[in-house]
């Protein structure tokens, strides 16, 4: 019996007329309903194609885009550490005035209001950013 290499040796070394005549043979059988299928699945990848619906992601893109998630997460830490690092010196004697004690008071909580503005400001900023690695791995759990 011969070998699957053996056969395809023989085959690519017949001559046009040879592989006409193979081609010719009606003594192969074809099984019923292959032609009906192959164009089925002809349909269905077109459809597929047009839809957008066959996405394949390369294995260097999938690492690529874990690697921008983890450095984006990993920049927002260290803005917020970096925030909170940088405290302003609070007052450093007691009052005895009330009313001074008061505009010390006011001013803190309006360098409170500022922070917090700039905060929220930056979060608003990078809330799209922050939801893109979700969209990401959302993507990569479909596939």
């Amino acid at each position: 019996m011969k070998t699957i290499e053996e056969k395809i040796h023989a085959i690519q070394n017949l001559d046009d007329a040879a592989l006409e005549q193979l081609a010719d043979d009606a003594g192969v059988a074809v099984p019923t309903g292959l032609g009906d299928r192959i164009r089925e699945n002809l349909a269905a990848a077109a459809l597929a194609e047009t839809a957008g619906a066959v996405k394949t992601v390369s294995p260097q893109r999938r690492m690529f885009r874990r690697i921008l998630a983890a450095s984006l997460s990993a920049a927002a830490v260290l803005a917020g550490l970096v925030l909170l690092l940088q405290r302003p010196a609070g007052p450093e004697d007691t009052f005895d005035d009330p009313a001074l004690a008061y505009a010390s008071l006011q001013q803190t909580f309006e360098y409170i209001s500022e922070k917090v503005r700039f905060g929220a400001g930056m979060a608003e900023e990078a809330l799209p950013l922050g939801e893109r690695p979700f969209e990401i791995l959302k993507n990569i759990n479909e596939k």
